[in-house]
């Protein structure tokens, strides 16, 4: 009787198989009985419904109610602080502050100190007076060797450096020599005598001494090598004895007897018909059914508390507030973590950064600026006409009547 009630899709409820739950995110085996139930969100492992034994990453454990609570946002590890959380270890990027609260470093800055200066970038960025800063493009690494002036230590993949620059590697290539020859090839192709990188065949994913291993997703790989394509768009992958018959759904989809069925229009995924167990944005679940969001300008709530509020917006006692204007992301009220593209936190508002410029400190130390401009002692000035983007370097040349200014551009025409 049981089984019979389980293939017939009883909600929440999931077939066991061999005495175990389902490979399907927050299950558990309820009383011995073969079939599984959901347990609450953000719990690993559980016992019961109410009672959690482990909890997901970026959650805590509550050992009170053995449930598990939501970390501050941006935080890896958190801590009991009074009913609410505070953080212990902050995101990669992110700097702890004195309320266990995490604000973001500046641009691509993995570590700070403090917030405004950053002991180490990204790759492709290089750190000047606690600001990184863009390297040319390809470049890994750089140095700078006069103002406006930088040449390559070490170089991205599908790049390989010549001299002080980063060249781009032939087509399908992961490393090359400077004889523009590849060393080695990306995944899904395979390197030729004449040391350029093929497809091994088409819609392959991996491929491995010149035949193909595994296939782009959609696809299923035949016992010859090659990739045949399963015949449902929404299906990720399929039987090989009967194409027809789906195996995995994209997101948004079920399964329900080898055929992808749509999750319910305000689900962004399900695992069984009416089950949800993430929502679109502006929606929460209840009992595996999104509901409206009742909590205005916010993105994720449960069912009386906002938990991630919509850009521009910040969290505070549950509800959401408004950031202050052209301010992306903040942590409080006058507060500001990231402004909009081409405006700057002076401390008391985003401030515009000036003409032509897309990233910058402040009005006078522009970072990045728009197509058509270049930076000259960190202000943007506009190129020549008919040039998208350019660089320049300025020699003094005395004459005994006058001054001649040499301008030396470097072009690059962008298509």
């Amino acid at each position: 009787m049981i089984a019979l009630l389980l293939l017939i899709g009883v909600q929440g409820q999931y077939l066991a198989i061999n005495g175990a739950c389902q490979k399907t995110e927050y299950l558990y085996k309820y009383q011995d009985l073969q079939f599984c139930l959901t347990c609450q969100k953000g719990c690993k492992s559980c016992c019961d419904p109410q009672l959690c034994n482990e909890c997901e990453d970026r959650y805590r454990f509550n050992s009170t109610t053995s449930t598990c609570i939501r970390c501050p946002v941006n935080c890896e590890v958190c801590e009991p602080d009074g009913l609410f959380s505070k953080c212990s270890k902050c995101e990669k990027g992110y700097l702890k502050q004195d309320d266990g609260s995490c604000k973001k470093c500046g641009d691509n800055c993995e570590s700070c100190s403090i917030a405004d200066y950053c002991s180490q970038c990204s790759d492709a960025f290089y750190i000047e007076k606690g600001i990184c800063k863009d390297c040319p493009y390809g470049c890994k690494s750089c140095t700078q060797v006069e103002e406006q002036l930088f040449v390559c230590d070490t170089c991205i993949d599908r790049y390989y450096l010549v001299g002080e620059q980063c060249i781009k590697c032939p087509t399908g290539c992961l490393t090359c020599d400077d004889d523009f020859t590849c060393t080695s090839c990306e995944e899904a192709y395979v390197l030729k005598e004449n040391k350029l990188c093929e497809f091994c065949t088409p819609n392959c994913k991996k491929c491995s001494e010149n035949k193909c291993v595994d296939c782009q997703k959609g696809y299923i790989l035949t016992a010859d090598n090659q990739c045949l394509g399963c015949p449902d768009i929404n299906c990720i992958s399929c039987q090989l004895e009967d194409i027809t018959k789906c195996t995995q759904c994209e997101t948004k989809f079920y399964l329900l007897n080898s055929t992808c069925i749509p999750c319910d229009v305000n689900c962004k995924q399900c695992d069984s018909p009416g089950r949800c167990v993430e929502c679109k944005p502006g929606y929460f679940i209840k009992n595996g059914v999104c509901m409206a969001n009742k909590i205005e300008k916010c993105n994720t709530q449960n069912e009386t508390t906002c938990l991630k509020c919509e850009n521009g917006n910040y969290i505070k006692n549950g509800i959401c507030s408004e950031c202050i204007p052209n301010c992306l992301s903040c942590s409080g009220k006058d507060q500001c973590d990231q402004c909009a593209t081409a405006y700057f936190f002076n401390g008391f508002s985003c401030q515009g950064c000036g003409t032509g410029c897309e990233r910058c400190v402040d009005s006078n130390i522009c970072l990045k600026c728009t197509y058509g401009f270049y930076i000259s002692k960190g202000i943007c000035e506009r190129c020549i006409d008919g040039v998208c983007q350019c660089s320049i370097k300025e020699t003094m040349i005395q004459n005994q009547a006058h001054t001649i200014i040499v301008f030396i551009l470097s072009l690059l025409i962008v298509s």
